[in-house]
């Protein structure tokens, strides 16, 4: 859609969700180096590229400013693009300043009230260097979806949703529920789908088994596995995995390695062949003693239940407590089987590294 005011094309958002298609701006942009620009910059994006994505919408948010006004929507939307580049690069600080000025412009150029303003905020909330800033800005994006959403829509409880995993998995705020909890209850009393509801199921169990609330992580995990969402079942078996062998309960463990195993693609190689459940070696007294560090490399078969046989040192520290502490751990590790066929076999060759290192 375009809208020409005072003599001038401008550009209309493309969604409230900021989904702006490079086809739609090369069909709209007034300069042809502002569409090259960007689709590079969404081609490196979507291939997952994020170094070579700043580049390209970095010269065309330069372009776009040149060429209109501050408060034009075209500068508003790369003034967001660009932040997220910086947010996907790592430059976090870099990306609060820009998003600090999208959002800005996303005020001049469609209001504070408006549905994009709420992706904006939600994107300073993942881009703020600490959990208390961040909480402000996903508390600011659902005050304001709220609003513009309703408290009972589908699109709210995605709101609450992100700053939820956000403040989780970004920020690491681990005591924080109530974005999460919130997100269940609205999607429990509206016709969401079931991969939102198994979504916010999976990601309130994965805070839960942080917290140590291990019944509550496993009912929703098992609630997560129930909604049959298929990019999150292995991952809520993953986590069964890890609450059962914590628990000490190994047996009722085995069904969900297997599960992980058998929805797992088939591969070869065991360079990223990783526990789906593992603990921390206890360190020797007399190493930790005497403040010796070192690491122990390990060589083993992961048998068809996924657990580690034969398991043998190969590198590393030689003195034996080291060895002896390294061997145990692995033996609690737990792997999914692979599969070949259908049929869960045995993998020898794997390797791990265990480091005995002191907190200083």
């Amino acid at each position: 859609m375009v809208n020409f005011v005072s003599g001038r094309r401008r550009l209309l958002p493309a969604s409230a969700a900021l989904l702006l298609s490079f086809c739609a701006l090369g069909a709209q942009a007034e300069d042809a180096e502002i569409f090259e620009r960007y689709a590079a910059y969404e081609q490196a994006t979507r291939s997952g590229d994020y170094d070579a994505a700043v580049a390209p919408i970095a010269t065309a948010l330069e372009r776009a400013e040149a060429l209109y006004d501050e408060d034009h929507e075209t500068v508003a939307l790369l003034s967001y693009h660009y932040g997220r580049a910086l947010f996907r690069k790592g430059q976090w600080r870099d990306a609060y300043q820009a998003l600090e000025v999208a959002r800005e412009r996303y005020g001049q150029a469609f209001g504070e009230a408006s549905s994009d303003m709420v992706t904006v905020t939600l994107g300073l909330g993942d881009a703020a260097d600490t959990s208390g800033v961040a909480r402000r800005h996903y508390e600011e994006a659902a005050r304001l979806s709220e609003s513009v959403n309703g408290a009972s829509s589908v699109a709210h409880a995605r709101v609450l949703l992100k700053g939820g995993v956000g403040l989780v998995e970004t920020h690491r705020a681990d005591t924080d529920a109530g974005m999460l909890e919130k997100a269940r209850e609205v999607l429990a009393a509206t016709d969401a789908s079931s991969v939102l509801r198994a979504e916010a199921a999976m990601q309130l169990g994965k805070l839960r088994l942080i917290q140590g609330r291990i019944d509550s992580a496993e009912a929703l995990s098992l609630e997560t596995i129930s909604l049959d969402d298929s990019a999150l079942v292995a991952p809520a078996h993953s986590l069964l995995v890890r609450i059962y062998e914590s628990r000490g309960e190994s047996d009722a463990a085995t069904p969900h390695a297997l599960a992980v195993g058998r929805l797992s693609s088939e591969r070869d190689g065991n360079e990223d062949y990783l526990p789906l459940f593992r603990m921390a070696p206890m360190y020797p007294m007399n190493a930790l003693r005497a403040g010796k560090t070192g690491y122990v490399d390990l060589m083993f078969t992961v048998d068809e239940n996924g657990y580690p046989r034969d398991i043998k040192a190969t590198a590393g520290e030689e003195l034996a407590t080291f060895r002896a502490a390294a061997t145990k751990a692995a033996r609690a590790f737990r792997y999914a089987p692979r599969f070949r066929d259908g049929i869960p076999v045995a993998t020898q060759g794997v390797e791990t590294r265990i480091r005995f290192e002191i907190e200083r």
